[in-house]
């Protein structure tokens, strides 16, 4: 396998989102870009220079259609998530490729994760008197499911501080490991908790950031990378919601740097040569 390089990361990954934007326009499924995926779109007009995630976002009824429809339409991404993989931990999506893999260093991840684009699904808001409380609820709930990851998403690399964080959860995974199922299950139902009655504002996996329903909806367009993807229909309040109003303002240089917890590689027979790799006869 050839390590990919950090412009094969970011074009694998633009590559992945144009198809998520084509198969969730031809659906009529509303997604959004969002976190840093947005904050590049804003303030670089693409990718960080020095970050290479690709976020959507979608609502918890979006979220569930794009979930049944990718998996039963189309076969070039592999899709992660609760309703799909039996190991996997997050209670938000991932659309893996597959002619990529990652090797994770201290991080407990479903087997052939492929460079991925994450998908949030966001829920209706708590009420702001249970949200404090909600936060630490939702704290509780995933260091639970992170106690409980089954043995078959196992370490890709291992580190010192990886087998002490493994360690350190082994009694609690030796007495509720069998439970890891419905842990991941209650805390998924537990951010759906106000889903069924009316709401004016959303968050996406903790009640920690609150977006107005005005400030996501009706969504338009934003380019990013030369290209036009959807936005929630204030990027602006957005941004400041979730980074504060110095969102324009670059991070001290030290700080611009790519914080991978991975390494990528080309699956053998996959991906373009490099120009000193070319084939002898």
């Amino acid at each position: 396998m050839r390590p990919m390089t950090d412009a094969e990361i970011k074009a694998k990954g633009l590559e992945i989102l144009m198809d998520v934007d084509s198969f969730c326009r031809q659906h009529g499924i509303e997604y959004f870009l969002v976190f840093g995926t947005l904050l590049g779109a804003v303030r670089h007009g693409g990718f960080i220079p020095w970050d290479d995630d690709v976020d959507i976002g979608m609502t918890r009824d979006n979220y569930n259609r794009f979930i049944d429809l990718m998996q039963r339409e189309q076969d070039k991404y592999r899709i992660l998530s609760i309703e799909t993989s039996p190991d996997y931990p997050f209670t938000f999506a991932r659309v893996s490729d597959q002619s990529t893999t990652l090797v994770l260093r201290g991080v407990r991840e479903v087997h052939g994760l492929g460079v991925f684009v994450d998908v949030f699904p966001y829920d209706h808001a708590f009420p702001e008197a249970e949200r404090t409380q909600g936060r630490a609820i939702c704290h509780r709930m995933k260091m639970r499911v992170r106690a409980t990851v089954p043995s078959t998403a196992k370490f890709h690399a291992h580190s010192l501080r990886s087998f002490y964080k493994w360690l350190r959860g082994l009694p609690f995974r030796l007495l509720h490991g069998k439970d890891f199922d419905r842990y991941r299950r209650e805390f998924q139902n537990y951010l759906m908790k106000y889903n069924d009655q009316p709401c004016d504002a959303f968050m996406s996996q903790r009640p920690l950031f609150i977006f107005p329903r005005e400030v996501l909806f009706p969504c338009r367009e934003i380019e990013f990378e030369g290209r036009r993807f959807m936005a929630p229909a204030d990027p602006e309040a957005y941004l400041r919601i979730k980074f504060g109003d110095d969102y324009m303002q670059f991070p001290p240089v030290e700080q611009r740097v790519t914080k991978h917890h991975f390494t990528a590689y080309w699956k053998d027979g996959c991906g373009p040569e490099l120009p000193n790799q070319g084939r002898t006869t």
